[in-house]
């Protein structure tokens, strides 16, 4: 009963690092893409200012 238990919490919280690793990556993604649209916008800002 134990061993089961215990598998299950790491297995569990192998899982939990994955998702933590894709929403972080996925997370940078989302800053960078902003990023290129804030400075892209305030390119056009100075082309009509």
């Amino acid at each position: 009963m134990y061993m089961n238990t215990n598998a299950c919490f790491f297995k569990f919280k192998s899982l939990l690092n994955s998702y933590n690793s894709y929403f972080r990556s996925s997370f940078n993604l989302c800053k960078i893409i902003f990023n290129l649209i804030c400075i892209h916008t305030l390119q056009h800002m100075e082309y009509i200012l």
